[in-house]
């Protein structure tokens, strides 16, 4: 009896914290543009991402503990290419987390023992299943549907970014085969590093094995997916984007064939681009391995105004056209993470150049 009234007086006198869950819809969360559709999830508003190098920003204080409430109703059973998480608290070094296959809706914890100060935490869709019907089943999606933190926490406005751009390619921008041992991370491609150089927040369409010429598993070609999340919705708003980019990034190209029909695609995808974004600057983009270059450039000179090309021949000589390993490139077509830094450093300097003598 002694021991069970210690024991009571010891749980009685430990500091207890009640849990509550900020919103998806809270207004200092930042979700990566164009990447993120709305649903509802138990009659609650949720956001789902689809591919990887979707992130989330949020600045909060009062709180000692942290955590990203999923549901994961839609991965139960899955055996293999899970969506795996990388997250940072406070800059720390990343950690990943791969979507449990066990669970509903459940908290993923994050922080703990944290002041009451202000905190920062940036979750990333890391990868996914890059082959397993992306498009039209949510086995490898996201769905989050809120932040967990104990009762006295808040959000806080936190730095964004003023500009916004949206990228789209294929395995190369979803950064696959960036790790020496062949593993994939999105954060680390190109796009997010151009992103930065141009003060911009980003939405990442990388699309493994895509081309104008050939979807892959059920995801339809390009030129017929652009401008969807994926079957369900649409990330166009009555035809537009909303909010419109201030870039449109397209690097396209090293899964179709050199043939006319690739400039055909190519310049209407460009014209249905321009109807989405009338003010946006639209960068054309030669792959790194410098394939298709004479049908993007003939392609960017007759796309009009706002349209800028980039070559980066500096990458040739490191990522070659599926001809075996390279400096840049572990298996030869994918840029390793110094291909990725090399394409991203001269497509930014590229872009500032053209655009400071417009």
């Amino acid at each position: 009896m002694r021991k069970l009234l210690i024991a009571l007086l010891i749980a009685l006198s430990s500091p207890s914290f009640a849990a509550k869950t900020i919103p998806v819809t809270d207004e200092n969360v930042c979700f990566s543009p164009y990447t993120w559709k709305t649903v509802t999830s138990g009659g609650i508003a949720a956001r789902e991402a689809v591919l990887p190098g979707a992130y989330i920003k949020i600045a909060f204080k009062g709180t000692s503990t942290f955590g990203l409430v999923v549901d994961a109703t839609a991965t139960r059973g899955v055996t293999h290419e899970l969506p795996v998480l990388e997250y940072s608290v406070d800059n720390a070094p990343f950690r990943l987390v791969a979507i449990a296959t066990d669970k509903d809706v459940y908290t993923i914890p994050m922080a703990s023992g944290l002041t009451s100060s202000t905190h920062t935490v940036a979750v990333y869709l890391r990868s996914s299943g890059s082959l397993t019907n992306r498009y039209t089943s949510k086995k490898s999606h996201v769905i989050v549907k809120g932040f967990e933190v104990d009762d006295n926490g808040a959000t806080v406005e936190q730095n964004i970014k003023p500009k916004r751009m949206i990228g789209y390619g294929d395995s190369i921008t979803e950064g696959v085969v960036i790790e020496h041992d062949g593993g994939p991370n999105a954060r680390c491609a190109w796009l997010p590093m151009v992103a930065s150089a141009l003060n911009c927040e980003y939405g990442q369409v990388g699309v493994c094995a895509i081309g104008f010429s050939k979807g892959v598993d059920d995801w339809p070609k390009f030129q017929d997916s652009w401008s969807r999340y994926d079957a369900e919705a649409s990330r166009l708003v009555n035809g537009k984007f909303d909010p419109e980019p201030d870039y449109i990034m397209l690097s396209m190209g090293t899964n179709d064939p050199e043939n006319g029909s690739f400039f055909t695609a190519y310049s209407i995808w460009m014209r249905n681009a321009r109807a989405a974004a009338p003010n946006a600057v639209i960068v054309l983009i030669v792959p790194p391995s410098g394939c298709h270059r004479e049908q993007i450039t003939k392609a960017a000179a007759t796309a009009g105004k706002n349209v800028i090309l980039v070559d980066t021949p500096e990458t040739n000589i490191g990522v070659h056209w599926y001809s075996g390993a390279a400096a840049m490139s572990y298996d030869g077509i994918h840029p390793n993470m110094y291909g990725q830094g090399m394409y991203a450093s001269c497509i930014a300097a590229r872009i500032v150049e053209k655009m400071e003598v417009k």
